[in-house]
């Protein structure tokens, strides 16, 4: 009996459950683990969409394959904590559905932005819905936030967003830092979770902390290991 192309193995997470609800492997879908599939499709197509940029990331195509191997290898909260993630992401019939849906994702994305919405609507749109959670602090009111995130655009290139579309506290900016980070003139990244050797501070380049502090009175901090926030010290 095989489940996703591969022999079961009680070894392996999910496989126990898949013999029990589905113990002839030939099953309809519709039961449990395909409910647990779809939910799961869902919610990485939907993270993955938002760290798209066209014109950094190439083809939604490339940009899916590649955003599937990095949630593989180092998976950001809440994804690390996933049952079968591993699984599904390794087996192409599951894989293909999750990619299917970070490009339905993407798709409508792209849909909305041709819409032309004005960065300023956007931002009151986002306003309007964060409000039903007791939140009075409109986006418009940083305009300190506001400059650096062009500041980050302009220089590095970063496509950054505020951390009340991430869904945390109002007032920081949320950088993907999973993919296309910058890098200094001698070709050291501005930022890495995992570098913690000289000249880096808990992963951060000097030269990076000093552009958003010294500049701007933004300061950065990890809020896993594929997203950095940075947040004023006012």
């Amino acid at each position: 009996m095989e489940y996703g192309g591969r022999p079961y193995d009680p070894t392996v997470p999910g496989d126990q459950d898949r013999a029990r609800l589905n113990p002839t492997g030939d099953a309809p879908p519709g039961g449990e683990f395909d409910a647990k599939l779809e939910k799961m499709a869902d919610e990485i197509g939907d993270r993955a969409a938002g760290g798209y940029e066209p014109s950094i990331d190439g083809s939604p195509e490339a940009y899916a394959d590649h955003i599937l191997d990095v949630y593989l290898q180092n998976p950001p909260p809440p994804l690390d904590k996933m049952e079968d993630l591993e699984f599904v992401l390794t087996t192409p019939m599951y894989r293909d559905q999750v990619k299917n849906s970070v490009l339905e994702y993407i798709g409508m994305m792209t849909e909305s932005r041709k819409m032309k919405i004005t960065k300023r609507q956007l931002r009151s749109i986002i306003s309007e819905a964060m409000s039903q959670y007791g939140n009075d602090d409109r986006v418009e009111n940083h305009p300190k936030r506001d400059e650096l995130m062009d500041a980050l655009h302009k220089k590095y290139g970063l496509m950054s967003r505020t951390t009340e579309e991430f869904g945390t506290s109002p007032g920081g900016v949320w950088i993907n830092a999973e993919s296309n980070v910058p890098e200094t003139e001698d070709g050291l990244p501005l930022f890495d979770y995992y570098l913690q050797v000289d000249p880096y501070i808990f992963g951060i380049h000097p030269d990076f902390e000093a552009f958003v502090i010294d500049n701007y009175g933004f300061a950065p901090e990890w809020n896993d290991p594929g997203t950095l926030m940075l947040w004023s010290l006012d």
